[in-house]
């Protein structure tokens, strides 16, 4: 998520957390995107604590959120009357309060809330030869603290004055934990670039990946289309000497028909012929043989007339 979409959505949350709740007090805020760093200087100046990146004006910022960080120095038995906070990232402070609001937090202070890295160093004595600075460093990107372990003194001990060597100490302490927080945001910073260096060169050999598989399958595919070319003009090819060779067939056995039928048709004719020259013959034939019967009938009735004549001029 961008820097300018987180605020919105952190002054967003903040906004419906107060009207939810309806019963804390509202005033002005800022929030900043950075590094900003508040010290007990700032509050004793009544200066508002610094920023050093992108700030921005909050319309309403309830009183319970800004004071979360007080109250779990309070907690941890910090009076904060020498501190200096630090935050990395995104944070809110108040900057107008009224009149009351204003007199009631005389007496403790109001530490922004931040969602990131966040430094917290007060100083006080453990004892007369030796000092300690409780620090806490915490990362809050899953909104959870986790703070150092811390020496307390008993409330009721007055807060020496800070000599020039307890000064000095505080100063090295403070720097070496404030090195030592910087080198881990350095080192987390390094991690996320190396990550992003690692997936840009992951995409890099997936789209080189994916280039070769794809010119492999184009090369793949060009073969396939050209054996399919060959095959289909081998088939074509086939066809066409399929359909030469039945076609020369057809036309030899059409040619054996036609000269089977010229055969049939002549031999037909000459059995039609023959035929009809026998039929003429047994005509002449049977008309001969009427003519040599009829001969014969006449020859016979003659013969009998010529017969029965005689008998009857006999008898007569």
């Amino acid at each position: 998520m961008s820097e300018g979409s987180s605020g919105e959505v952190n002054s967003t949350v903040m906004e419906e957390k107060s009207e939810q709740r309806g019963g804390g007090s509202l005033a002005k805020g800022r929030s900043c995107k950075g590094y900003l760093y508040y010290s007990s200087t700032l509050k004793s100046k009544d200066k508002n604590p610094r920023c050093v990146g992108i700030p921005r004006t909050l319309r309403q910022v309830p009183d319970y959120v800004v004071g979360q960080s007080e109250a779990e120095a309070s907690k941890e038995g910090r009076t904060l009357a020498d501190f200096y906070y630090g935050c990395l990232g995104y944070s809110v402070y108040m900057t107008d309060k009224d009149s009351s609001t204003a007199m009631k937090q005389q007496a403790k202070t109001q530490l922004p809330v931040c969602l990131g890295l966040e430094i917290l160093a007060d100083r006080r004595a453990a004892s007369s030869n030796t000092s300690s600075i409780p620090a806490r460093a915490q990362n809050r990107n899953d909104s959870r603290e986790v703070p150092q372990h811390q020496n307390h003194r008993p409330a009721s001990t007055p807060i020496p004055k800070p000599t020039p060597a307890t000064a000095t100490n505080t100063e090295n302490g403070f720097v070496s934990r404030f090195t030592r927080n910087a080198n881990l945001v350095a080192a987390g910073v390094m991690k996320n670039l190396k990550r992003e260096s690692n997936l840009s060169k992951f995409k890099s050999e997936i789209n080189s990946s994916l280039d070769h598989h794809f010119s492999l399958l184009q090369h793949e595919n060009e073969k396939l289309r050209n054996d399919i070319e060959r095959i289909r003009t081998d088939i074509r090819h086939e066809i066409d000497k399929v359909t030469a060779g039945q076609r020369l067939d057809l036309n030899l056995e059409k040619g054996r028909i036609r000269d089977e039928l010229t055969n049939q048709n002549a031999e037909t004719s000459n059995l039609t012929n023959k035929l009809d020259r026998e039929i003429h013959t047994l005509r002449a034939q049977l008309e001969a043989a009427k003519y040599e019967v009829i001969k014969y009938c006449i020859g016979t009735l003659v013969s009998i007339s010529a017969v029965g004549l005689a008998v009857l001029r006999i008898v007569m």
